[in-house]
């Protein structure tokens, strides 16, 4: 009885012991995400002066976005379309494997494509732009926040309400 009991402690010991070393050290942190396209640049008057931005870039730009934009609606509806009907297969009763097997090869397949198109506008972005307006383009500050009527006017919550 006395064996069983010492050989309980030593193993919640060990136990404790080990869920601390996890704790503390959880393993590679991934990546930071990429920093957000700035395809909108032409749009910040700022931005055009600092890069030197001809005419040709300017529509260049803009073509890019709107392209990017177009293709990228489509393909996120797709994806949310596919989660949305997935969780609804999940709330069933008795679900359709095979059915949410496919709809999880959508989601994959739509978030393959946002991906690459995200790639391709980034490439675009390297095609429009000359090396040393890439290289300032790194270093601009991000544009200040568009204004929303009403934001940033008057006194702001009354105290007490």
């Amino acid at each position: 009885m006395l064996r069983n009991t010492i050989v309980t402690a030593v193993v919640l010991v060990m136990l404790a012991v080990s869920a601390q070393a996890l704790a503390a050290n959880p393993g590679p942190t991934p990546p930071p995400p990429p920093p957000p396209l700035p395809l909108g640049i032409w749009q910040d008057q700022r931005a055009v002066k600092e890069l030197g931005l001809s005419g040709k870039q300017i529509a260049a730009l803009k073509d890019l976005e709107n392209n990017f934009k177009k293709e990228m609606r489509p393909a996120a509806e797709e994806v949310e379309r596919a989660v949305f009907e997935m969780e609804k297969a999940f709330a069933q009763d008795r679900f359709d494997e095979r059915a949410v097997r496919d709809l999880a090869a959508k989601v994959s397949e739509g978030q393959a494509k946002m991906f690459n198109l995200g790639i391709d506008a980034r490439i675009g972005l390297h095609q429009i732009l000359t090396p040393d307006q890439f290289k300032t383009l790194k270093i601009l500050p991000p544009p200040p926040p568009p204004q929303c009527p009403g934001q940033g006017q008057g006194p702001g919550p009354m105290p007490g309400r």
